[in-house]
């Protein structure tokens, strides 16, 4: 129905104007199996656990599915383990009250899958390798520093994001009624266990390199953070505000769409006219190009200045070119 519609479209625009920095984090997640096919699998995996009667086959497509899960992004694959075993105790608790059908075994398998895909990533010997590179610190200098980094990480990359994660928060959360007051109350439970899920998950990027990571890599926090806005909203809920925030927000990505194709417009532009230059030339000097116009949201391909930059070696080899490319410096 309409508002289902509404409902699927405001959360999907949420996750991608909503994290750190959109033109990476989406640009990775599409062209890398090692976020798209995870965070596919994922969602389907998620959807796999809604079934009372399990068959053999059933079950062994659930242990594959969350296998691939398992076998990718560490911190992502350690914090759905986090939440398969928060949902089991949960599920299994509700199961003894005798108040609901809980698939316990399909959370058994899945658990089963994430912990072997998860173990061959662990026991790897490039994740042996990678973890080299990286300084090694204890376990409480790690708790210290994550404090400090999840302070920079809201800060300096998601405070900018409150409004949007709130409007979002606000109109999807007034999308749904609250029906029983003991559940509204249990609905804190819930918000501190997202607090530290967050916690636990950038605790496992300090432990491994002591430092915040990559914007594309805090998709799953962005879509926390969605949660912990809509809870909010369906816990206080405002009928009112909801048709004003509606609003602003359907006027604010109507003029980032408009803003948005001007940028790209002259970007896409001025980049086919690189690209051009660089297929019809002989290849007997080296090239010099002016900068491109901002991308806006979409990650630039922008090369640089320094000829040894890993874009600038990327585009010298994929057009077998002798001679370097590289961007005239400011």
């Amino acid at each position: 129905d309409w508002s289902s519609d509404v409902c699927s479209s405001d959360l999907s625009a949420a996750l991608f104007f909503c994290v750190p920095d959109v033109g990476q984090a989406w640009f990775w997640t599409a062209s890398t199996t090692t976020y798209l096919l995870s965070f596919l699998f994922l969602i389907y995996g998620i959807g796999l656990l809604f079934r009372e009667k399990i068959s053999f086959c059933y079950g062994f497509k659930t242990v594959i599915v969350f296998f691939v899960v398992g076998n990718s992004s560490e911190p992502q694959a350690v914090l759905t383990i986090l939440v398969l075993i928060f949902l089991f105790v949960f599920y299994l608790l509700k199961q003894r009250d005798k108040s609901t059908s809980i698939p316990i075994e399909l959370l058994s398998l899945a658990l089963l899958g994430m912990i072997l895909g998860f173990s061959l990533v662990i026991f790897a010997p490039g994740t042996s390798a990678r973890s080299a590179v990286f300084p090694t610190i204890s376990f409480f200098e790690a708790l210290i520093l994550n404090y400090k980094l999840l302070y920079i990480l809201f800060i300096n990359k998601i405070s900018w994001k409150f409004f949007l994660l709130t409007g979002f928060g606000l109109v999807l959360g007034s999308m749904i009624r609250p029906t029983h007051q003991a559940e509204k109350r249990k609905i804190i439970f819930v918000l501190l266990a997202i607090t530290a899920l967050i916690e636990i998950f950038q605790f496992i990027i300090t432990r491994v390199i002591s430092d915040l990571s990559a914007e594309r890599v805090y998709l799953p926090v962005t879509m926390f953070l969605i949660c912990f806005f809509i809870m909010i909203s369906w816990l206080f809920f405002f009928p009112r505000l909801y048709l004003i925030t509606f609003a602003l927000l359907f006027c604010y990505l109507g003029c980032v769409s408009i803003v948005q194709f001007h940028f790209i417009e002259n970007y896409s532009i001025a980049y086919d006219k690189r690209m051009e230059v660089i297929r019809k030339d002989k290849d007997t000097s080296v090239v010099v190009f002016e900068p491109l116009p901002s991308s806006g949201l979409l990650l630039s391909a922008e090369i640089s200045a320094d000829t040894n930059a890993f874009p600038n070696q990327h585009l010298r080899m994929a057009y077998h070119r002798k001679f370097p490319v590289l961007v005239r410096s400011e």
